[in-house]
């Protein structure tokens, strides 16, 4: 390829013409409907992205409809989530304009420079997604793990990690961009210029990538097991904040398949494990930064106890349309007639909830005591008198009061 741009110009017009990648064996090219892997290809793409989706929106739902509360992990998750469905638009043209798992055979070599640009902003997307998403999960860490105002040993490596992140983020990018000089070389083999070895690039990272995972997977444990919590609720904690453990099995089939493409002569091929690999590291970060946080914001925002109300008015009148209106009817004119005025009547509950009337008054006579003396000989079951009745609470914000309310702010305050 980097003698192609001094090589005669009908030479070149024959070689685009024909296959990348010479066949082997006795194989001709199918140029046409080249075997490939779409359906499986199209399934891990609906599932990932369904889940990701379902992972980012629960969670702006509840900050930005529930709390209306948006921290800069939020910004960050959005900014990742944009390129995480570029990436997907990526993906599924690669699967409609070429096909997954297609050899490189089969497919016109002059096709290969736009599945080069292709594959070069599917790269991009991807290094500005997952590192967003690193430091928005280590962020968030520091806020349901170090009280406020704190800056213990966990806070310093997560911030040192975020910069690390967003640091990485900036080279990752550079580093893709200018490859090769001039730039439309990286993608645009026909051009003469200067480029370096990109799959260095990659497989650094891929390593870095799957480093960091580990990191920051095994990050919290420690001080999830020294809240002040029983052993059953210290491993759920450690369970759900175990779900990194996804990621970092994606980083690591990433890394493998990335070094399987550096080294193959059919790029095409095997450049599909790294597309889809690289798209289940991004959604395992969406599924750590929105399921564990989602239900506990959920519950703060009120959503449950409006869905169970709601339930429970709903339940009321479904129960309340089955009775007649005869019945109805009838009910009301039997009340009617038990009391005539029912908001100047005052009835008394026994035990089994039956309502004996007491004696009726009026509003003047509970502004006033005057009636009191000729109260007190009628039957023993009126009303006499109302009383009004306030209190006061005076505290002295000591520093009892003070550790209080620092351990209800922060329920899961280690001891030390």
């Amino acid at each position: 390829m980097d003698q192609f741009p001094y090589l005669p110009k009908e030479t070149q017009q024959l070689l685009l013409a024909g296959p990348a990648l010479a066949p082997p064996g006795n194989l001709t090219s199918n140029f046409d409907n080249p075997p490939n892997k779409n359906g499986v290809a199209h399934a891990a793409l609906a599932v990932c992205l369904t889940l990701a989706t379902f992972s980012f929106f629960i969670r702006m739902y509840a900050r930005v409809i529930g709390l209306r509360k948006i921290k800069f992990e939020d910004i960050l998750t959005f900014v990742a989530y944009g390129a995480y469905i570029g990436y997907i638009y990526c993906a599924y043209r690669v699967m409609v304009e070429y096909g997954y798992f297609i050899h490189q055979w089969d497919i016109r070599l002059a096709r290969l420079i736009d599945f080069s640009y292709i594959l070069l902003v599917g790269g991009v997307l991807y290094s500005i997604a997952l590192p967003f998403l690193k430091a928005a999960i280590l962020l968030e860490w520091t806020r349901i793990f170090v009280p406020v105002g704190t800056r213990n040993i966990f806070w310093w490596l997560c911030i040192t990690l975020v910069a690390i992140q967003l640091s990485f983020c900036v080279a990752s990018v550079f580093a893709l961009c200018f490859t090769c000089i001039p730039i439309q070389k990286i993608w645009d083999f026909t051009l003469p210029g200067t480029c370096l070895v990109k799959s260095r690039v990659e497989i650094t990272s891929a390593a870095i990538h799957l480093a960091s995972d580990l990191v920051i997977l095994s990050l919290p444990q420690k001080v999830i097991w020294e809240l002040q919590m029983s052993v059953r609720q210290k491993l759920g904690v450690s369970v759900i904040f175990s779900l990194g453990v996804l990621a970092c099995v994606s980083a690591a089939f990433r890394l493998t398949a990335t070094i399987q493409y550096s080294n193959a002569a059919d790029v095409t091929y095997t450049v599909a494990s790294v597309i889809l690999w690289a798209l289940a590291e991004m959604t395992c970060g969406f599924i750590v930064i929105g399921m564990p946080t989602a239900p506990k914001i959920i519950y703060e925002t009120g959503v449950v106890s409006k869905i169970r109300a709601s339930l429970k008015s709903w339940t009321s009148r479904q129960s309340g349309s089955g009775k007649s209106s005869t019945k109805l009817s009838g009910l009301s004119s039997q009340t009617s007639s038990k009391s005539p005025n029912p908001s100047k009547t005052y009835r008394k509950l026994d035990g089994n909830e039956n309502a004996t009337p007491l004696r009726s008054m009026k509003r003047s006579d509970t502004e006033s005591t005057e009636h009191l003396k000729d109260l007190v000989r009628q039957h023993d079951r009126s009303i006499v008198r109302t009383t009004q009745l306030s209190t006061r609470e005076d505290y002295e914000y000591g520093s009892e009061v003070e550790q209080d309310q620092f351990a209800r702010q922060h329920p899961w305050r280690t001891k030390s």
